[in-house]
C-alpha cells in the first residue's frame, strides 16, 4: 500500500528535523567534552 505523497513528505521532514536536532545535541556534547578535556589536561 502506498502512502499519500504529502504524508510521506511530512514524515520525511519530521525525520530530518529529528536528525538535525540529534546532530546538534551530539555536537554540543562533543564540544563540551573536548573543552572539559582541555581544562583538565593543563
Amino acid at each position: 500500500m502506498r502512502m499519500p505523497v504529502d504524508l510521506a513528505d511530512r514524515l520525511q521532514a519530521e525525520a530530518d528535523r529529528r536528525d538535525q536536532s540529534l546532530t546538534a545535541t551530539a555536537e554540543t556534547l562533543i564540544r563540551a567534552g573536548l573543552s572539559h578535556q582541555d581544562r583538565t589536561a593543563r
